[in-house]
């Protein structure tokens, strides 16, 4: 997945490693986990199997570089949108965590289930900040149009977060 999200980010613009990372951490952060660990084994592998290319660059007495999408990346992105969106599986860790919950005593299980509660209101509201923020920017129907489906698993973040809440709330009250 890691080779679609970087062929996608750079079917926008050329981009270093470091402003992929940075891409990727003010977009699909929320739904989905990036590192260098995982983004230069798929840099690597994309520009083995030719779909990338790099350029390098002296900016500021410091090597840069710089990736972009060869014809046959493009091709290899557009194939994989156009592909039939498959239900997957759901991976959420706290899953795990609740499921063994039992193994610790009550007052733990509530300590942890209300510091979560929290966690989850302090991501709602940086999410809702953010939609607020692009919100409050001027754009064209042209660009509101472009980045409908980016400010859609915005909102799906938040209804999540707001579904997550709820259901551990109820969780909490049966304990």
């Amino acid at each position: 997945m890691m080779d679609k999200i970087i062929l996608g980010l750079l079917s926008k613009k050329k981009l270093t490693t470091y402003d992929i990372k940075s891409a990727m951490e003010k977009s699909i952060s929320n739904f989905y986990s990036n590192s260098f660990g995982s983004i230069n084994p798929a840099i690597k592998k994309l520009e083995k199997n030719k779909m990338i290319t790099c350029s390098e660059l002296v900016e500021n007495g410091r090597l840069k570089k710089i990736y972009q999408t060869t014809k046959k990346g493009k091709e290899n992105y557009q194939s994989w949108i156009k592909e039939p969106i498959k239900q997957g599986r759901l991976k959420d860790e706290v899953l795990i965590r609740i499921f063994f919950l039992a193994d610790s005593d009550k007052e733990q299980q509530k300590k942890l289930i209300q510091d979560y509660l929290e966690e989850l209101n302090s991501s709602k509201i940086k999410l809702e900040q953010t939609k607020e923020d692009i919100e409050t920017i001027k754009l064209t129907t042209q660009q509101k149009n472009k980045i409908k489906y980016q400010t859609s698993t915005l909102q799906f973040g938040i209804d999540y977060i707001k579904f997550k809440e709820l259901w551990f709330q109820n969780l909490l009250s049966d304990l």
